[in-house]
């Protein structure tokens, strides 16, 4: 499954190298587990979550033939 991608400017200048992060596409939370710090990104909404479950756009309407 290929990673969605998360809008977060303040997340990129505050995570450091090696850092663990954690992310949570139904809510936007992005959770640095290394500092603690949490910061918030636009969730991905069902529809795009459905998709990208199923592989991709030509999967999701295979899926649905």
């Amino acid at each position: 499954m290929g990673l969605p991608i998360f809008e977060c400017d303040e997340t990129v200048s505050a995570l450091g190298e090696g850092d663990e992060v954690e992310v949570d596409a139904d809510t936007g939370e992005i959770r640095d587990l290394t500092t603690g710090d949490v910061f918030k990104a636009q969730p991905i909404p069902p529809f795009m979550q459905e998709l990208i479950s199923d592989g991709g756009l030509i999967p999701h309407v295979l899926k649905s033939l």
